[in-house]
């Protein structure tokens, strides 16, 4: 991609055409493959030629952040990881999207974060109406519109249930893992963003397995300053060494 980009700036085509071209030749490459794990790694090429246009464009691009004002469902034809970092979710109830396969990287981000997600839905955009009511069951693998009465108290008490199921998981979470011949485990978390450092969950793990440092980027105009990204690690490093006795596990 590279050396595309180097080609048709130096045959005389600007740098953002350049990039936009190369970008848009590389991922139709990655599509064509018959690996679904290759076809995937077009969107994150996608987003890598998108900040890099934000670069040189600065505010002449449209914005892509994503801004929530109230619970909603997210129905779009794909979308990339920084975008879900960057959107409140919070407020994220429910993806569902055109043209994302299973082994995408937003769709394991999502999965992590406990978002219910359908992958690849057919005209799901046409389908959905902005503003009214949706539900979606990842279990099951469906999107309910404008649900019925009956339906929403059905997933209301179903929810109920999976909140009991959770306590219960979590409360067993506490205890020291193991195996049946009496050798120990240890279990890390994932930490999405620092805000996982201040939650409950780091309460029920050994420490921390996978610490998304790319978060540290998102919802900032410029990249953090050393000293910011040096308060950040420390933070995780405590929070994880609380866990285990002063020994930080991350």
């Amino acid at each position: 991609m590279t050396k595309d980009t180097q080609a048709r700036i130096e045959s005389g085509e600007s740098a953002a055409k350049s990039i936009v071209e190369a970008t848009r030749l590389f991922c139709k490459q990655l599509r064509a493959s018959e690996n679904a794990y290759t076809r995937e790694r077009a969107v994150d090429i996608e987003d890598i030629g998108l900040q890099i246009l934000e670069e040189l464009c600065e505010d002449s691009l449209p914005e892509t952040t994503i801004h929530l004002t109230a619970p909603s469902v997210l129905v779009a034809q794909n979308m990339t990881p920084r975008q879900l970092l960057s959107t409140d979710r919070r407020l994220i109830r429910g993806l569902v999207f055109e043209k994302v396969g299973r082994t995408a990287h937003v769709i394991i981000l999502a999965k992590s974060l406990g978002i219910p997600t359908l992958t690849e839905v057919a005209g799901a955009r046409s389908a959905f109406v902005t503003g009214e009511e949706a539900i979606v069951d990842a279990h099951l693998g469906v999107a309910i519109r404008n649900p019925q009465s009956n339906t929403t108290r059905y997933y209301a008490r179903e929810a109920e249930k999976h909140a009991r199921r959770l306590a219960r998981l979590t409360r067993s979470a506490l205890a020291d893992s193991g195996t049946d011949d009496g050798s120990g485990l240890k279990v890390s978390i994932n930490a999405n963003a620092v805000e996982d450092l201040e939650s409950d969950k780091l309460a029920y793990a050994d420490g921390i397995g996978l610490l998304r440092t790319e978060t540290f980027f998102t919802d900032r105009q410029t990249s953090p300053a050393e000293e910011v990204q040096f308060e950040l690690f420390k933070k995780a490093v405590k929070a994880a060494g609380k866990q285990t006795g002063n020994h930080p596990h991350i």
